[in-house]
């Protein structure tokens, strides 16, 4: 037995159930440069999806996913555990320099340990992680990102983790800025904040006065 999982089994490590509450509650308060951006590129998914602030403190991901399975973000420091034990346990799933290799991102993977050291290290960040995540909480997660560079576009992408049905509805995270960037089209993105599903998501917490460049055609990214 591996020496993570009799750990695990010896001090019943385990996810608490998911909350249930009703779908109309959003857990968080809207995060306003998320809005910002979604308003200049991506407007319609304010139609859908409330984007709530997560601190951006390196362990965003794990906040975030928190978020929106728990209601807080307190569940974080669990998630990155469990996490960090699905790589450790699951070592062929995880390494990029085996055949079996399976998790199917077009991006660069770095090898296993460091991926390993990165999610054992509080703050540090690899968006490989999102997929044994989707294992570790056995639910999609669906990953945005509302930028259309070519090289980003692998950063909107469904992620079904190991042993994780593709038929359960997704957790909603979005790749974003930790604080409102300077250009709207064209920023790095650094931050992950939830983005929750609600019946009239714009009516939810009054909208921020946005004030959004306009950009002509000419210049407006494709």
């Amino acid at each position: 037995m591996e020496p993570e999982t009799l750990l695990q089994q010896t001090y019943l490590i385990r996810l608490p159930p998911h909350h249930n509450r009703d779908k109309n509650l959003v857990p968080g308060v809207r995060d306003i440069d998320t809005t910002i951006i979604l308003t200049a590129l991506q407007p319609t998914m304010l139609d859908n999806y409330v984007p709530l602030a997560v601190v951006g403190d390196g362990n965003c991901l794990y906040r975030a996913v928190s978020q929106a399975l728990y209601g807080k973000e307190d569940k974080h420091t669990l998630l990155r555990l469990m996490t960090a034990m699905e790589i450790a346990v699951h070592h062929p799933t995880y390494d990029p320099s085996r055949a079996d290799f399976s998790v199917d991102l077009a991006m660069y993977v770095p090898g296993y340990t460091e991926s390993l050291q990165a999610v054992c290290t509080p703050t540090g960040r690899r968006f490989l992680h999102v997929s044994p995540l989707c294992a570790a909480v056995a639910r999609p997660i669906m990953s945005h990102c509302s930028l259309s560079q070519d090289q980003l576009r692998f950063l909107t992408h469904l992620v079904v983790g190991r042993n994780v049905s593709s038929n359960l509805p997704p957790v909603n995270i979005m790749w974003t800025s930790a604080q409102e960037p300077r250009d709207l089209y064209n920023f790095t993105p650094n931050h992950f904040v939830v983005l929750h599903p609600v019946q009239n998501a714009r009516t939810v917490q009054p909208m921020p006065c946005l004030l959004i460049p306009r950009v002509s055609a000419t210049n407006r990214p494709p």
